[in-house]
C-alpha cells in the first residue's frame, strides 16, 4: 500500500513538472520517429535507436495522431542521415505541419513513457520486498521516486527510464532463478534479455552479465533445482546455464526480427534504400581519429583506415540480411558515438571524455540524502555479511547463498555496468546509468531492512531522517528536475559549471522564456538558443544574437533590452573558439533572472 502510494505520487510529481516543459532536443524526433516505426513502418527517421519502447510511445498517436508530408525532400534524405537534414525535417514537421498539435502530441507520449518509470518503481518495490521485507521495499521505493533524475526524465520520449527498467528486469528475473529455475522465471529471462536487445544498444550487454550470474550459481557447491529437478553435479548445473543462454539468444534473435515485422529494410521505399557503409565509414573516420589524434584521415585513402571486428561483422551481416537492416545501423551508429564527441566536466572539454566522469556527475547531480544513504548503509551491510561469516566459521561448501547470489544479481551488475561506462567515451550525462542508480536502489532499500533489524535504537532513526531529508530536496526542486544539481554543487547556477547537455540543459524551458516575454510585452527580447523547440510556436517575438535560434544569422543589438541565451551556449560546449570568448566575455555579467535553472537573461544595451 505505502509503495502504492508513493509511485502515485512519483507519476503526479513528475506528470505536472513536465507539463511545463517543452521537447527536449532528443524528444522532437524521438516522437516523430516512434510514430513512423509504429504506424508508417519506416525507420529512418529514428533507426539509431530500438523499437520496443518508441512503439509504446507511439501507441495513443493512432494511426492519423501525427501529420507527416513524405513528400518533403528532406524524407528522402533522411536515408544518408545527416543530423543537420534530420534537425531541419523535425522542425518542419512538428513546429509547421497543419494539423501538428505539438504539446498535445508530446504529452500522449510522454504519459505512456511515466508509466514505464511507474512500472521500474514498482518492480524495484517487489524485488526489495522479497529481499528485506516491507522496509527495504518502502525504502528503495522513496529513493527511486523522489530522486529528481528519474522525477525530470522518466516523462520524457527517450529510452533512459526503458533501458533501466529491462536491466533491473533481466536482474531480477536472475535473481529468481539463481533460486530455482521454473518455466515462469526462465520465461521472464528470455523476455527481458530480448528487450535489452530491442531498447537501447548499451544495455545488450546485460545478458551475459545475468548469464555469468548464472554461471556463478552452478560453480558453487550447492544443489539447485531445475525444473523440478535437484542437479547435484556441477557440470550438470553449468549444462543448465549453457541451455538457458542459447534459449536465450535463439528467443532474443527471433524477437529481435519480430520487432521490425520480419523485414530487412529500413523504409519500404526500394527506390531509395539505406546502406550501413555510411556508418560504418563514420566510425572508421572515428577510430582513425582517436587513434592517431588528428584528421591525418583525411588524407589518405578509406582502404587505410582501421575498422574493428565488431563494424566488420555488422557490414557482412548487412550483406548477408542475418539481421533486420535498422537494427544493424543502428548498432554500427552506436559504435561510433562510442568513439569520440565533445563532452563538458567541470568546465574542462574533452572528445574521449574521462574515466572518472560517472562518479563524479553522480556527486553533483543525486540529493544529498542519496548521497548520505550510499555512504553509511553500505558499511553497515558489510559489517553484518563480515559478522556473519565469522561467527559461523564456514567453510567453502557451506557458501551463504542466501545472501552472496542477491548480491551478485545486484550489486554485480550494477558493478560491472558502472564499469563499462566509465571506460567508455560517451560522458553526456547521467542517464546514461540510470540502470546502476535503479539496482544500487533496491540494494540500499535491502541494507536498510538489515540495519532495521539488528540495532534497533542506532539504526531506525537514520532512514527516516535520510528519506525525510530527500523528500524535502525533491519537492524543492520542482518542477526543475531535468536540471537539479544538489545543494554542494551549488544547485543549477552551480552546475553550469559543471555538466552540460541532459544533466542540465536539454532545451526544455524555451516556455519560460515565452511567459518571461508575455509578462514583460515592453521588453524587447535578444535571443540565442541551441535546441530545436521553435520560438515562433510558442509566439515569442525576438531578435537573433550569435547563433540564434538553431544557428540563425545573428543581428546587432539596435537598443536596450533583455538577451536570453541557454546554458549549452553558454558553456559552448559543441562551438568554435570564437565563439566560446564571446561566451565567456558574456557570462562575466551577473544575469538579471535564471529561469528554469537553464536560461540565463542578461540586460543589454
Amino acid at each position: 500500500m505505502v509503495c502504492g502510494i508513493l509511485i502515485v505520487q512519483f507519476f503526479l510529481l513528475a506528470l505536472l513538472a513536465v507539463r511545463q516543459k517543452n521537447a527536449t532536443y532528443d524528444e522532437n524526433f524521438h516522437v516523430l520517429g516512434a510514430y513512423s516505426n509504429l504506424w508508417l513502418n519506416d525507420y529512418r527517421v529514428d533507426f539509431d535507436n530500438f523499437t520496443w519502447w518508441s512503439y509504446w510511445a507511439a501507441l495513443p498517436q493512432g494511426p492519423s495522431g501525427v501529420k507527416i508530408n513524405r513528400f518533403n525532400p528532406h524524407w528522402q534524405e533522411l536515408v544518408n542521415f545527416n543530423i543537420d537534414i534530420r534537425d531541419k525535417w523535425t522542425m518542419a514537421t512538428l513546429y509547421h505541419t497543419p494539423g501538428n498539435d505539438v504539446d498535445a502530441i508530446l504529452n500522449r507520449s510522454r504519459v505512456m513513457m511515466l508509466l514505464v518509470g511507474c512500472a521500474l518503481a514498482g518492480l524495484a518495490a517487489r524485488w526489495s520486498y522479497e529481499l528485506g521485507g516491507s522496509i527495504a521495499a518502502i525504502f528503495a521505493t522513496i529513493l527511486l521516486t523522489f530522486d529528481p533524475n528519474f522525477l525530470g526524465h522518466s516523462p520524457l520520449v527517450k529510452n533512459d527510464v526503458s533501458a533501466a527498467l529491462v536491466v533491473v528486469a533481466a536482474a531480477y528475473a536472475a535473481f529468481r532463478m539463481v533460486r530455482r529455475i521454473t518455466v515462469w522465471n526462465l520465461l521472464g529471462l528470455i523476455i527481458a534479455c530480448a528487450a535489452s536487445a530491442n531498447v537501447k544498444a548499451s544495455v545488450i550487454i546485460v545478458g551475459p552479465l545475468v548469464i555469468l550470474a548464472l554461471a556463478v550459481r552452478a560453480i558453487l557447491p550447492v544443489d539447485w533445482i531445475v525444473l523440478g529437478k535437484a542437479l547435484y553435479k556441477q557440470s550438470h548445473r553449468l549444462a543448465a546455464v549453457a541451455a538457458c543462454a542459447i534459449l536465450c539468444a535463439i528467443s532474443g534473435y527471433t524477437l529481435i526480427w519480430a520487432s521490425y515485422g520480419f523485414r530487412f529494410a529500413t523504409t519500404t521505399d526500394s527506390a531509395n534504400p539505406m546502406s550501413i557503409e555510411r556508418y560504418a565509414f563514420e566510425d572508421r573516420f572515428r577510430h582513425y581519429y582517436t587513434t592517431h589524434g588528428s584528421l591525418m584521415a583525411l588524407d589518405l585513402p578509406e582502404s587505410a583506415w582501421p575498422t574493428s571486428r565488431g563494424i566488420a561483422l555488422a557490414v557482412w551481416a548487412e550483406k548477408h540480411h542475418l539481421f533486420p537492416q535498422p537494427w544493424l545501423c543502428g548498432f554500427v551508429y552506436a559504435s561510433a558515438e562510442l568513439r569520440y564527441r565533445p563532452m563538458f566536466l567541470r568546465g574542462e572539454r574533452s572528445l574521449y571524455g574521462w574515466w572518472y566522469y560517472f562518479p563524479l556527475a553522480s556527486l553533483y547531480k543525486l540529493p544529498m540524502a542519496t548521497i548520505a544513504t550510499l555512504a553509511a548503509l553500505p558499511l553497515i551491510l558489510l559489517s553484518v555479511v563480515v559478522r556473519r561469516w565469522w561467527r559461523s566459521q564456514l567453510r567453502f561448501r557451506q557458501v551463504p547463498t542466501d545472501w552472496l547470489l542477491p548480491a551478485v544479481c545486484v550489486f554485480g551488475i550494477a558493478g560491472a555496468m558502472l564499469a563499462m561506462s566509465m571506460i567508455s567515451h560517451v560522458n553526456l550525462g547521467v542517464r546514461h546509468i540510470f540502470p546502476v542508480y535503479a539496482l544500487v536502489y533496491i540494494g540500499l532499500g535491502w541494507a536498510a531492512a538489515v540495519a532495521w533489524r539488528r540495532w534497533i535504537w542506532l539504526t531506525r532513526p537514520l532512514p527516516i531522517l535520510l528519506a525525510l531529508v530527500l523528500m524535502i530536496e525533491s519537492y524543492a526542486a520542482y518542477p526543475n528536475y531535468i536540471a537539479f544539481f544538489n545543494r554542494a554543487a551549488g544547485g543549477a547556477r552551480g552546475g553550469i559549471n559543471l555538466l552540460s547537455d541532459a544533466n542540465l540543459d536539454w532545451g526544455q524551458d524555451l516556455k519560460l522564456v515565452a511567459q518571461w516575454a508575455r509578462e514583460h510585452p515592453d521588453v524587447p527580447m535578444y535571443l540565442c538558443y541551441q535546441s530545436l523547440a521553435d520560438p515562433h510556436y510558442y509566439k515569442l517575438d525576438y531578435s537573433p544574437v550569435f547563433s540564434g535560434y538553431h544557428n540563425e544569422e545573428g543581428l546587432p543589438v539596435t537598443r536596450p533590452g533583455i538577451l536570453a541565451i541557454d546554458a549549452n551556449s553558454l558553456q559552448a560546449v559543441f562551438s568554435d573558439d570564437t565563439f566560446r570568448e564571446m561566451m565567456q566575455h558574456v557570462r562575466t555579467a551577473e544575469p538579471v533572472e535564471v529561469l528554469g535553472g537553464t536560461f540565463y537573461l542578461y540586460r543589454v544595451k
